[in-house]
């Protein structure tokens, strides 16, 4: 009989698969949230980056605010020195939430919120952006994998959105709240000791629960880590009757 591994947080508040995982930053630690609990690797951040706690972050647990409207050079990298693996399969599996918001997390009414242009993740030849549609509410994502693209468009603004990369035999699969959006289909490229970077080239919004895995991720393994508490039903529903109604509210009024 097989088991599933996984692992919790001494705060009992995140699950998640614990197979064949190189790394996990879930931020709970606020004096080191740029070091992961699982390998005690340090990534390197710049720009202005806020780590935010529970009871701010629109969820159960601690979070960071990117604050690329602000600072367009914000970033949250991976170094190289920590992708050094064969990689014969790999997962990468976050989350994250597109809008800006004041640099101090109490206060939410000194901006109530807008979407920016920028690059969610990049990864050797991978790279995930996030471009604004014309309504200001919602976007598209652009996935590029060896000068070939894909489109998932009507993407919510002001909500947490689960996103895992996974290679494949021949590409990559991109996974969005549980469900395979997309394949590209190419022959792949050697990812070994290439950077990791999150959210950069101005983009504003939050992320969480950063996870590397040095396989590739049952479906079912990534459904597991989907309903970890910190993606609840109730707490979507509450970012979005805060962080996002207070966005509804100024385009309403």
């Amino acid at each position: 009989m097989f088991t599933l591994m996984f692992a919790q947080d001494v705060f009992g508040q995140d699950y998640f698969v614990n197979r064949s995982l190189l790394n996990v930053w879930d931020f709970e630690d606020k004096n080191h949230f740029e070091i992961d609990k699982q390998a005690n690797a340090k990534a390197i951040t710049q720009g202005k980056i806020k780590w935010v706690p529970e009871e701010h972050s629109f969820g159960d647990s601690a979070v960071i605010h990117l604050h690329g409207d602000k600072d367009a050079s914000t970033f949250f990298m991976i170094p190289s020195i920590y992708t050094d693996y064969a990689f014969t399969n790999w997962t990468i599996d976050f989350e994250f939430a597109i809008g800006t918001h004041a640099m101090d997390h109490e206060d939410h009414v000194l901006d109530q919120g807008s979407i920016m242009d920028g690059v969610i993740v990049e990864w050797g030849d991978l790279k995930v952006t996030y471009f604004v549609q014309d309504d200001g509410w919602r976007g598209k994502i652009v996935a590029e994998y060896r000068q070939r693209i894909i489109n998932i468009p009507n993407v919510s603004a002001f909500d947490w959105h689960h996103m895992v990369l996974r290679s494949e035999e021949n590409g990559v699969t991109i996974w969005m709240n549980s469900a395979c959006i997309k394949y590209i289909q190419t022959p792949r490229t050697p990812v070994r000791s290439q950077k990791i970077k999150f959210a950069s080239d101005g983009f504003a919004g939050r992320l969480d629960d950063i996870k590397l895995y040095n396989t590739k991720l049952r479906p079912w393994e990534i459904t597991r880590n989907y309903w970890g508490t910190e993606l609840g039903i109730d707490n979507k529903n509450k970012l979005t009757t805060t962080w996002g109604e207070m966005k509804k509210y100024e385009m309403d009024y």
